[in-house]
């Protein structure tokens, strides 16, 4: 993995606590929209995250607390209101998000766009 990655299973995945410069990555990391995000990852040759078990779901998780902030995943149920998918168009496998209330969502995105997954350390 590039630095200031992590490896798990057969993936990379970025790690925002190791970040301070001005880079797509740290742009990525701080942006308070998903659209933004996933075009930062595009930028860098990668995409949000998709998560496909539990164990996953933990390590991104852990990654989430380690930078104390909000991390956008890829999914999303823009094409379909109420039926998430990843962006890659496949289905989720793992359930265990829970929704963001309007006052959270006013916070991290446009509150009439509430279509995209995000992990935080304070929810």
């Amino acid at each position: 993995c590039p630095q200031g990655w992590q490896h798990f299973q057969n993936s990379c995945y970025f790690s925002s606590a190791s970040i301070g410069d001005n880079s797509y990555a740290s742009l990525a990391a701080r942006s308070k929209h998903w659209y933004k995000a996933q075009r930062a990852c595009k930028k860098m040759g990668a995409t949000l995250a998709e998560i496909n078990s539990q164990a996953e779901l933990q390590f991104v998780r852990k990654l989430a607390m380690s930078g104390r902030r909000t991390s956008w995943i890829g999914g999303t149920d823009a094409a379909n209101e109420g039926e998430w998918k990843w962006i890659s168009g496949a289905p989720m496998t793992v359930s265990d998000f829970k929704p963001l209330t309007s006052k959270q969502m006013i916070k991290y995105d446009r509150p009439e766009r509430q279509d995209c997954l995000a992990i935080s350390s304070h929810v």
